[in-house]
């Protein structure tokens, strides 16, 4: 038998034989007649059931063998099933050749990068337990040496700044719902320095995923993400819930998003269309038709400098039975009361690491695990873009962080549903992170926290 294994884990169960790429089995080099052996697509006779990549239609999917046709191949033709190919979409960077003879990149192990990467946790490791605190920490490594410290506990923030200054768009606070927007006054020199960025190659390409650990200089020849807009933020109803004709194969008490409420405060207001001034007569108007909620009063006069904003989010799983649903917190999947009123919120599954695996209540014997699958935002009709920036380590350490390839987060439109659909598999330079059997911890795998963000609406960006 061939017995090659696929991506999730099962062999191939037909004769000896040579992949339909052309690739040999792992048994090939033992027999006196490689020539001979006929050529054929793997199988190993397992099929699943997923959902197209906005979530309205589900089908059946071989055991996939590639990352193409686990990640991409299989989510284009059920996508013209569905029809939401043709939904709007946010386009991820992929590998344009500029020449016939392109071909994949030979990738080598560095040991003297893994040396630095060590060094460099260890001091993470010190700072971590200097401050007792280990959530959020995460060290991103880039392709060209450079490594980044990246600090998610607002305690952190200080020795970050001096370990590697940033500015970024938001901050969160300890209660991980009140986010300051800041204006930043150094767009000029942002801007310029995106010039700087390296060059993707045009000849070589990336044969595996994005992931902290890929050269910077590399782009695969396909997406293995998906985010696309279902349409106006009004396809949700907070007391019906998601229909069976929008969303196929939710559980029955899971087909809710979470309200997220979140203050937005401006730190530096800016006199524009959007942030009239507070002498301005018809202040009041403004806010009222961009959706605010009410801020702060100021002897009789609301301070539009900060207000609130109610998202919907949804952290969807999905089984390998096709069954899907949402999780209120880390350790907790979403119920409804008897009445179907939702009494959970957004905090928790924002605010936290989310475990990419969790076993499915499909089932009261041995579980199955349910693999996260789909970010489902509802955004907000104010003058705020709600920004995306997932980044997934699908096994622990020292397992690789998988990431889009966009230079920054992903902005959002206004009052839109947007769903966002993870990777089906993940392969990195070292192989393939094969999803668990049975029920794992929930931080062996997980989706990092820092994912959401909001940012200001500037005229460039309209």
């Amino acid at each position: 038998m061939c017995e090659v294994l696929s991506l999730t884990g099962n062999p191939c169960t037909k004769p000896l034989h040579k992949g339909g790429s052309g690739e040999t089995s792992i048994h090939e080099a033992d027999t006196n007649f490689k020539a001979e052996l006929p050529i054929m697509e793997h199988c190993s006779g397992v099929r699943y059931i997923s959902a197209c990549n906005c979530g309205r239609k589900q089908g059946s999917r071989e055991d996939p063998f590639t990352v193409r046709n686990a990640n991409y191949d299989f989510y284009q033709l059920l996508g013209s099933e569905c029809g939401c190919e043709m939904l709007d979409r946010i386009v991820f960077p992929v590998f344009e050749p500029s020449t016939k003879d392109f071909k994949a990149a030979q990738l080598f192990s560095n040991h003297s990068q893994g040396s630095k990467l060590k060094d460099i946790s260890t001091c993470c490791k010190d700072l971590s337990n200097q401050h007792g605190n280990t959530q959020g920490l995460s060290l991103v490594h880039s392709g060209d040496g450079d490594s980044d410290l990246m600090i998610g506990d607002p305690n952190l923030n200080a020795e970050a700044a001096t370990v590697h200054p940033q500015i970024s768009d938001t901050s969160f606070t300890e209660n991980n719902h009140h986010i300051v927007i800041q204006v930043a006054e150094t767009e000029v020199e942002s801007s310029k320095e995106k010039f700087l960025v390296r060059q993707p190659s045009t000849t070589e390409y990336l044969p595996g995923m994005l992931n902290s650990e890929s050269p910077g200089s590399l782009l695969p020849q396909f997406p293995s993400w998906s985010l696309v807009c279902l349409g106006p933020s009004s396809l949700y109803s907070h007391n019906l819930g998601l229909q069976e004709q929008q969303q196929a194969g939710l559980l029955m008490g899971s087909a809710y998003l979470l309200p997220w409420d979140v203050t937005v405060r401006l730190e530096q207001q800016q006199k524009d269309k959007f942030w009239p001034p507070v002498g301005e007569p018809n202040r009041l108007k403004q806010s009222q038709s961009l959706g605010l909620s009410k801020g702060r009063k100021s002897k009789g006069t609301k301070d539009l400098s900060e207000f609130n904003v109610k998202i919907f989010i949804g952290v969807e799983y999905e089984c390998p039975r096709g069954h899907r649903f949402m999780c209120s917190a880390p350790d907790r999947v979403l119920k409804t009361s008897g009445t179907g009123l939702v009494k959970d919120n957004g905090n928790k599954v924002t605010g936290c690491d989310m475990p990419l695996y969790f076993p499915c209540p499909c089932t009261n014997t041995k579980p199955l695990i349910a693999q996260l699958m789909r970010v489902h935002v509802v955004t907000p009709k104010a003058p705020v873009h709600v920004t995306l920036d997932p980044k997934v380590q699908p096994a622990p350490s020292p397992c690789p962080t998988f990431v889009t390839g966009c230079q920054e987060p992903m902005r959002l439109s206004q009052s839109a549903y947007w769903v966002l659909r993870l990777p089906y598999v993940y392969v990195g330079e070292r192989g393939t992170y094969l999803p668990p059997k049975d029920p794992v911890p929930p931080d062996y795998g997980k989706l990092l926290t820092g994912m959401y963000g909001i940012v200001e609406i500037s005229d460039n960006k309209l």
